[in-house]
């Protein structure tokens, strides 16, 4: 089973560099969605959940960013370690994972792991950063002469010329980065994996 997912939170990192399990570092969870495909292509799992937590004070810069409101967060909003425990049965299942800056949202689930003391194996997986493995396929020049990552629009558009609607919200980037997926996969750029 191949797994793609994208998460929103409210903020971002102090460092990047800091692990997971550094909680204060990792900004809280709002938004987490994934899709999960069988071996033969087939759409298996579609999963699109808004966090509800009322103790979370989420800055309004943080809600346009990711194109979300406070009241659809109230009405539509699932408790946390419910969405926690679906999404460690899927990576539990997933023979690949694959998420855009893989780093920034496997640091925000985890971290979400470590505050509410849900063991997990998503930092133990087969797992791989589309940002990354398609710097080459965009070839954007960044400094020194090398290639430098990119955004997910910047893939988007140099996969089908056209950016995306809605980037930054967890739902639009997990489908923008499978058509994405699809796209390079289709072409041979991800042969090395596969």
């Amino acid at each position: 089973m191949i797994l793609l997912f994208d998460t929103s939170a409210a903020g971002k990192p102090k460092s990047y560099k800091k692990p997971y399990t550094d909680t204060f570092n990792w900004p809280r969870m709002i938004h987490i969605s994934w899709l999960a495909y069988d071996d033969e292509g087939n759409l298996v799992e579609d999963e699109n959940h808004l966090i509800k937590n009322h103790a979370l004070e989420i800055p309004e810069k943080s809600l346009r960013l990711h194109k979300l409101d406070l009241n659809q967060i109230e009405e539509e909003g699932k408790d946390i370690e419910e969405v926690l425990n679906k999404f460690k049965t899927v990576v539990d299942k997933a023979e690949y994972i694959f998420s855009f800056n893989l780093n920034y949202n496997e640091n925000v689930v985890g971290a979400e792991y470590v505050r509410h003391g849900i063991n997990h194996r998503l930092h133990h997986s087969e797992k791989y950063c589309l940002m990354q493995e398609s710097t080459y396929f965009c070839k954007l020049e960044g400094r020194d002469g090398r290639y430098k990552w990119p955004t997910l629009t910047e893939l988007h558009v140099a996969c089908f010329d056209a950016g995306y609607a809605g980037p930054n919200n967890a739902r639009n980037d997990v489908l923008a980065t499978t058509k994405c997926f699809n796209h390079l996969w289709q072409r041979g750029e991800l042969d090395d994996i596969f």
